[in-house]
Order: C-alpha cells, then sequence, then structure tokens
C-alpha cells in the first residue's frame, strides 16, 4: 500500500516534469513559427522529436504527404491571405482658410515667333526654299446652257467656261496635271470622259492668277413630273467645281466656289382670263398665254427643233371645246407654229356649256403645255414620232349658274356668288320651297356683273335687281369671292344705302348669310339706315313748304297723323326755323343746343321712329336763317339681319334656318299662325314655333323700345286702339288686326303665347323698375301700357268666348320659360328658348346674329361736318360701285358669245 504522501509528491514532481516539457514544447512552436512554418507543420515535428506515437489511419489533419489534408516542410507551400483592416478613426478639425490673392495675374509675354522652311530638291539643280506651301483658289467661273437660249432646262447640258484660278501660297502649283470637274448634287451631275474635265496650267507661280482654257461639261438632270396642278416648275441650285490630284486621289482644299443656276422650263402657261361663272347653255371665250422665255425661237416652224402644243379638255357631260377644225369636242389640241423669242402667245378658246349641266356645279377644265426634249434635233429629211413633255398643268374652275328668270310670285330672292356650292343653295332653297312652300328666284353677281341689270344703251341709268323685289326677303350670301378686276369683294359691298333704305321703308326684309366681314356690314348697315340724300348747304334749296315746320310739335304731330291714316311710307326730310331770343349771345351754340334737345324728345315721344337730326345756318336776305335738319328714315323695326359664318354641315344650319324664317315678312308671319296650313309638312310644328319665337322676340323688341328709358311722368297718351299700336307696337298691331282675330273661334295655341308673353313684357323687369313703382305709384308709362294692353287682350279673348283666366290656365301646361309668372326678364327668356331651338348657347345666339337696330339703335344728332362726310361717303361708294360694275360689264361684253333670249325663255317656262 502506497503512502499518501508519497503520491501525493509524486504526483506534484510529474506535473513539474510536465511543466518543463510544455515550455519547451512551446518553445519549440515559437520558433517554428519564427521560420515560417504553419501549425500543421509545427504539430507533426514535435511529435517526431517527443516520439509519439502515430497510426497508420490517415487523419484529416495530417499533411499532403500523410495523406490528410495539412502541409508540413516537405509539403508544397500555399500561400495564406489574411485581409486586415483597422477601424478608421475620427476625422480631424478643418484648418484655417487660405487668404485670397491680391497680387494682379498679367498674361505672360509671347515668344519668339517660329519659323518654317520647305526645301524642294531637284535632281541636277540647285535646291529651292520656300517658307509655304502652294495653295490653289477658285477665283470664279461661267455658266452657260447648251443651246444658247438663256434658260438652263431639265435634261439639257451646261458649260462652265472662264475657270479663274489664283496661287495664293509661297511656291509654285507642281507641274503634274491637276484636273477638274463638276460636283455632284441633286439637280447637277458630271459628265464622264475629257468633256467633263479641265486641266489647271503646271507651275503657277505664287501670285499669279490663270483662266483655264476650255470647259468642264454637266448634266441637268430630268425633270420626272408630273408638277402640282397650277405650279410652274422651278429650282434654284447651286452648281459648284472641284479640283483632284489624280497621282494622290485628294481633292485640294481651298477650292470652293459655286454659281446659283435656275433650272426651269423654256416656257410656261399664264394670263388665265375665264369667267368665274357661266349659265347653262351659253357660250363663252376664255384665254390664255404661252410665255416663251428663252432667247431662242421654238416652235415646229422656227428651226429650233422644239415643238410646242397646247392641250384643253373637258369632261363631255359638261360642255364641249370649239377646236381647230371648228368643230365641238370634248378636247382642243392647238400645235404653235413658232413662238417667237421672249414674246407671249395668247391663246383662245371658246366652250359651249352644256344646257343639262347641274346648277351651282363646278366644272373643271384642264389645260396641259407640252413641250419636246431639249436633245431632239430632227433632221430635214427625217419625220420620226417627236417625244413630247409635260411640263405645265392648269385647273380651271368654273361654276355653271342658271339664268335669273324673275317670278311675280316669288317671296324670296337669293344672291349668290361664284364661291356658293350646290349643296349650300340646295339646302337654302329645299327648306324656302318645300318646307315654307314658298317661290324663290336666285341672281348670280359673279354672272351678270354685280346687282344690276344690263342697260341695252350707255346711256340709260342702270336698275338694281332688289328693286323687283319690294316687299319680300332679299338673302345674301355673304362670304367673299374674287370679282372680276376688283379682287376681293362680299355682296354687301355692291348694294346701295338709298336704294336699299328706300326699299326697306317699303317693308323689303334683308338677310345677309355667312357674312364674313362685320365691319362691312356695320358699314352699310349704317349708312342704310340713315341715308344722308343731300348736302346741307342743298337741302334748304330742295325743301318743300309742306315739311317745314316752326315748331317741333307740329312736325310730331304729323308724322303720327300721316302714320294713323296709313300714308304710303317714304322718306322724309324736316326742317324746322328756331326763332333765337335777344339773350341767345352764341347762336350757333343756342341751335346746336335746340337740335339735341329736339333729338331727345323726339326719342321720347316717337320711340320706334329712327331720325338723324343736325343744325345749319345759312343766309338768306335779309338776315341769316336758322335751321334744323331732322331726315326721318328707317323705322327700329325694320329687318336687316346678319350671320356669322357657322360650321360646314351637310344640312342648314339651325340658327341660319331659324334667320331664314325669321327674315319673312311679319304680315306672312302673322298669317302663318292664324291660318294652318292644309297640306302641312312634316316639319311644319318646327316652322310654327320658329315663327312663334320670331314674333314674340319683335314684339318683345318693340316693347323694349317703346319702354327704354321712359320719362317720368309719361308724355305719350297711351290708348287701347289700334291708332296707338299702330304708331308705338305695329307688330303687336299688325297681330290683333289680322281679319282673323276680328272673327269669333278659338285662339290658336301659338297665339296664346305670343299674349302671353307680350303681358309679360309690360311686367317691371328689374328691381330698380318695381321699387321706382312703389316710391312712385303712377304716371308710369310701363304700368299704363301694362293696363291698355290688359283691355285689348281682355277684348280678344272675349270676342273668341274666352277670358283672363282661360288665358292664364291654357299657357300654365306651357314651359315655364313661356309663362309670365316665371320669369323676370322677359327678353331673356326669349332668348334663351331661342339657343335651345337653335342648338347654341345663349351667348352664341346674341353674338352670332348682328341686328341693324343694335349698329343704330336710336335717333342721333350729327353735327354739319359729320352730314356732309356721310353724304360724301356715300357718293365715294356709289362711283365705286358703278366703276366695278362697268368693268365687269366690259369684260362680259367681250367673253360672253351668245346667251340666247330662246335658252331664257326655255328656262322661264321651265
Amino acid at each position: 500500500m502506497v503512502s499518501p504522501v508519497l503520491g501525493v509528491k509524486e504526483e506534484m514532481e510529474a506535473l513539474a516534469i510536465n511543466a518543463t516539457a510544455s515550455q519547451a514544447l512551446m518553445a519549440t512552436i515559437r520558433a517554428q513559427a519564427v521560420e515560417g512554418g504553419n501549425l500543421q507543420a509545427l504539430i507533426a515535428t514535435l511529435a517526431q522529436r517527443h516520439g509519439v506515437r502515430r497510426f497508420k489511419s490517415t487523419d484529416p489533419g495530417s499533411c499532403r504527404c500523410r495523406g490528410g489534408t495539412g502541409s508540413c516542410n516537405g509539403c508544397e507551400r500555399v500561400p495564406i491571405h489574411k485581409d486586415l483592416q483597422r477601424v478608421p478613426g475620427k476625422d480631424g478639425r478643418d484648418g484655417r482658410s487660405g487668404q485670397s490673392v491680391t497680387t494682379p495675374l498679367y498674361p505672360g509675354l509671347m515668344g519668339v515667333a517660329g519659323k518654317g522652311t520647305f526645301h524642294v530638291r531637284n535632281h541636277g539643280r540647285p535646291d529651292q526654299e520656300y517658307t509655304s506651301l502652294y495653295q490653289l483658289e477658285l477665283l470664279d467661273f461661267d455658266v452657260e446652257d447648251e443651246n444658247g437660249d438663256g434658260i438652263f432646262e431639265p435634261g439639257e447640258h451646261l458649260f462652265i467656261r472662264r475657270i479663274r484660278i489664283q496661287n495664293t501660297g509661297g511656291m509654285p502649283s507642281p507641274k503634274r496635271p491637276i484636273t477638274v470637274s463638276v460636283i455632284g448634287s441633286e439637280w447637277f451631275l458630271p459628265v464622264s470622259g475629257n468633256e467633263g474635265l479641265a486641266i489647271i496650267p503646271s507651275s503657277i507661280m505664287p501670285g499669279d492668277s490663270k483662266t483655264l482654257e476650255g470647259f468642264i461639261k454637266g448634266l441637268i438632270r430630268p425633270f420626272n413630273g408630273p408638277q402640282s396642278p397650277g405650279q410652274q416648275f422651278f429650282r434654284s441650285e447651286p452648281v459648284s467645281v472641284q479640283a483632284t490630284l489624280p497621282w494622290l486621289n485628294r481633292t485640294l482644299p481651298h477650292f470652293e466656289y459655286f454659281r446659283w443656276v435656275d433650272v426651269q422650263f423654256l416656257i410656261e402657261l399664264r394670263s388665265f382670263h375665264i369667267l368665274p361663272a357661266m349659265a347653262q347653255g351659253s357660250v363663252n371665250h376664255f384665254s390664255y398665254e404661252v410665255l416663251n422665255k428663252g432667247s431662242r425661237a421654238l416652235g415646229a416652224s422656227s428651226g429650233s427643233g422644239r415643238h410646242v402644243e397646247t392641250l384643253v379638255t373637258l369632261p363631255p357631260e359638261c360642255g364641249s371645246l370649239l377646236s381647230t377644225v371648228d368643230t365641238w369636242e370634248s378636247q382642243a389640241d392647238y400645235p404653235i407654229a413658232i413662238l417667237p423669242a421672249e414674246q407671249a402667245a395668247k391663246k383662245n378658246q371658246t366652250l359651249q356649256v352644256a344646257i343639262a349641266s347641274r346648277n351651282y356645279h363646278s366644272i373643271t377644265i384642264h389645260v396641259s403645255l407640252y413641250l419636246s426634249l431639249p436633245n431632239n434635233r430632227v433632221a430635214a429629211n427625217e419625220s420620226p414620232e417627236i417625244q413630247m413633255n409635260l411640263i405645265q398643268h392648269h385647273k380651271l374652275q368654273v361654276q355653271v349658274s342658271s339664268h335669273h328668270v324673275y317670278n311675280a310670285g316669288s317671296s324670296f330672292l337669293l344672291i349668290t356668288n361664284s364661291k356658293i356650292t350646290r349643296d349650300r343653295v340646295h339646302n337654302i332653297r329645299t327648306l324656302i320651297t318645300e318646307e315654307l312652300n314658298m317661290q324663290m328666284d336666285e341672281w348670280n353677281v359673279s354672272l351678270y356683273g354685280g346687282l344690276q341689270y344690263r342697260p341695252d344703251s350707255p346711256e340709260a341709268t342702270p336698275a338694281y335687281v332688289m328693286q323687283s323685289y319690294r316687299g319680300r326677303t332679299i338673302i345674301f350670301m355673304g362670304n367673299q369671292f374674287e370679282f372680276f378686276r376688283a379682287g376681293a369683294r362680299s355682296a354687301c359691298q355692291f348694294c346701295d344705302p338709298q336704294i336699299l333704305a328706300e326699299l326697306g321703308i317699303h317693308g323689303t326684309r334683308f338677310l345677309f348669310l355667312e357674312n364674313s366681314h362685320p365691319h362691312q356690314f356695320k358699314i352699310l348697315a349704317s349708312a342704310m339706315l340713315l341715308p344722308v340724300p343731300h348736302r346741307t348747304e342743298n337741302i334748304v334749296e330742295q325743301q318743300i313748304a309742306s315739311r317745314n315746320f316752326e315748331t317741333h310739335t307740329g312736325m310730331l304731330e304729323s308724322i303720327e297723323q300721316h302714320k294713323i291714316v296709313g300714308g304710303a311710307p317714304e322718306a322724309v326730310v324736316y326742317t324746322l326755323s328756331p326763332i333765337p331770343r335777344w339773350y341767345h349771345l352764341s347762336k350757333d351754340a343756342w341751335l346746336k343746343g335746340e337740335a339735341k334737345e329736339l333729338s331727345r324728345v323726339l326719342r321720347q315721344r316717337l320711340p320706334q321712329e329712327r331720325f338723324l337730326l343736325t343744325s345749319l345756318r345759312h343766309q338768306e336776305p335779309p338776315k341769316t336763317q336758322n335751321r334744323i335738319v331732322v331726315l326721318h328714315r328707317l323705322p327700329q323695326a325694320s329687318s336687316i339681319l346678319a350671320s356669322e359664318p357657322r360650321p360646314t354641315i351637310p344640312q342648314l344650319d339651325p340658327l341660319e334656318r331659324f334667320m331664314v324664317i325669321d327674315s319673312l315678312p311679319d304680315a306672312t308671319k302673322i298669317d302663318m299662325l292664324w291660318r294652318p296650313a292644309a297640306d302641312a309638312p312634316p316639319s311644319w310644328p318646327s316652322i310654327l314655333k320658329a315663327v312663334t319665337l320670331s314674333l314674340l322676340l319683335g314684339i318683345n323688341s318693340d316693347m323694349r323700345n317703346f319702354l327704354h328709358k321712359a320719362a317720368w311722368p309719361n308724355v305719350i297718351a297711351i290708348t287701347a286702339d289700334s291708332a296707338f299700336l299702330g304708331i308705338h307696337l305695329p307688330l303687336l298691331g299688325q297681330l290683333l288686326q289680322h281679319p282673323v282675330a276680328q272673327n269669333p273661334g278659338p285662339l290658336p295655341g301659338h297665339v296664346l303665347i305670343l299674349l302671353d308673353g307680350t303681358l309679360a313684357s309690360c311686367q317691371p323687369q328689374r328691381k330698380r323698375q318695381i321699387i321706382h313703382e312703389i316710391v312712385l305709384p303712377f304716371s308710369h308709362r310701363r304700368s299704363q301700357l301694362h293696363q291698355a294692353l290688359r283691355t285689348i287682350v281682355n277684348g280678344l279673348l272675349v270676342r273668341k268666348g274666352s277670358c283672363m283666366k282661360e288665358l292664364h290656365d291654357q299657357t300654365s301646361t306651357l314651359d315655364s320659360d313661356l309663362r309670365r309668372d316665371q320669369r323676370r326678364d322677359t327678353g331673356k327668356s326669349i332668348r334663351r328658348l331661342l339657343a335651345e331651338f337653335t342648338k347654341c348657347s345663349d351667348h352664341t345666339f346674341e353674338h352670332a346674329r348682328l341686328q341693324a337696330r343694335d349698329i343704330v339703335p336710336r335717333t342721333e344728332y350729327c353735327s354739319q361736318k359729320e352730314w356732309d362726310r356721310r353724304w360724301e361717303a356715300s357718293n365715294t361708294e356709289k362711283e365705286r360701285i358703278k366703276e366695278e360694275t362697268s368693268g365687269a360689264w366690259e369684260i362680259l361684253e367681250k367673253m360672253v358669245v351668245k346667251s340666247d333670249a330662246a335658252l331664257e325663255a326655255e328656262l322661264e317656262s321651265r
């Protein structure tokens, strides 16, 4: 048994020995690590030294020598890569900013100029030195055409001659040949061979210039067409040349110069003279010119070998052309025997329009120009077929129009022009003839050269076509068109304001559709509503005694009595002779004040009439006479309307459709409401609605004029009789005085709407009007008018077996806008209904219609100078119309060959 103490002592010694061995092992490992060995190699070495028992089994940690994956001193070294990175430290503080540079900087001195020298060595000759190379520059050249006519045609050759070259360098040019040729472009091509080259002279000394002998030949590309109709072929292109070093196949720099060349044909079509409109079955002339722009004559007999020919064609269904053998054909060709140089040959062609051509159809006449090729040379003993080239083509548009045939039963006259399409006229004619069951005549301004009948003799005074349609509706197509030599014109520029004013006084209504120039319409309307017949200095001499008054009261009574007795309407000039008092120091100022006061009185007493006043003082022995001139012209109810151009649609625009119906005479529209049509078309309800709204708008406008700025207390005696209505509310008077209205029977529904709208228009339309009647509840023109109209309407209702309550009950089922108890501004409600009916906005309806009453809304005063200016402007306009119409008639006289009276009679019978 071993002692416990002894066991502990042995264990301690063993631990000491092991510690010593461990220290030796660690020292060995450290030494191996210093030498560069790896961990596996160290372990293997230590194991070998200390006799560690090795096993035959393969340890995965063994070196490769032992079949493992480790390494030892005997194994191949395997590099070990390690990426070591330290954590970056914090940035330090920023340093102080440096001081700005205060010393100015200047550019340095230029260096010494360099110098280069070119040494040219010649065998057997002394060397030559030059400070720079040669530089050939192109200075100028001339371009000529092939046949010498001065025109560069497509397909012909051109020649570049007199090429001037200068050496601007420091040494002579090379002795070897340098070639010059045309640079190819869109319209110019170089020619192969020696003809397309020129040689620059050798050894051109510095500063010298040379002109090349010979020429360079180029080709102008042929014209492959076709050109657009009406266009002349013309191209302006630059032609340039280049110099080439053949031995280097390199072009010379700085050899740049070009000339502009106009490429065009020798001849062209120009100066077409053709009527814009031709009548069915008529025979007319038209002409054109063929211009030779070259310096040599052309044609089959000119000896140049260039043939010229024109060809005119026309569709057979549209008419025929007179050929060279005096037969009517659909095409006619005209060879030109000789066309002198720089001259034009005028060609006349006769055209017969087919009588069966459609009215307002545009026919197309084709005029083509042919020219033989530039190189088409024909020997005298040869006659090959000559190739002709189409070089220009024109399309001439002509409108076919029917003759004007006066029909006493026509209710409309439609004035057209050469720019109006067939569909446009057809839509208007369909509305008038098929829906309104009325007749319409037509007058083409382009066909007859204006709005006047051509007189038989120069001394006769021409009459306007509108004068034959007094009291009817005249529709003008207000678009612009070309009028012979005058240029762009519209129909309103051929109207004499004096003539239209006379027709307007007798109830003629005017409508300008598609008015493209509102300014022109406003000028015509202003001159038409208040046309000045004489100068102020001639008024007194031509004035008759029955129209001269001492006071304005007598003049007012005379005007009212004339309207009450139904006198013939007429344009009248009245004169008043006021007498000044001693305290009127300035007679001119006093007379002007009297005239302005009279204009105010006329606006209050006769609001539906329109007057123009002026004042003048003239010498009439034994003293100076004072005169106030009063021109009484068209009333406010005169219908002069215009519409702006509307969108192009297949049918008639709803706004234009309403304006055509609105342009009917008031008596006709009232008769349509009282007497329904027997055989009404399907669109008749829509027409009756348009008529009702038109009359409602007219009655409302009359009442607005009558009540506008009415004086308080009222100065007009308002009575419930026809005399009052005839003077102050003429449209309402016509409605209530219709023969059917005097007989018993039921009231038509549309008449009830008019009566309801009439009473509503008398009601206060603004809040201030209501307040005014509350503050001053008597002597108001509006309330007095309402009371009188209620009496008149009640009498009509009693006569028809009805009453006011029934009127209210029957109209209460209508649209709310037609009921007087639902609206404040009656006029605005009517315009809203019209905008809905015409399918446009309120703003469009109000501004797309131009009315004469808006242009000259009331009685005016003007100075004597302004009066005379208006008279001079009217005379100037008359002279212009006369001059332009006479010029158009001269052209028609030359170009219209035949317009048979028999043909017109046949059309009239149709």
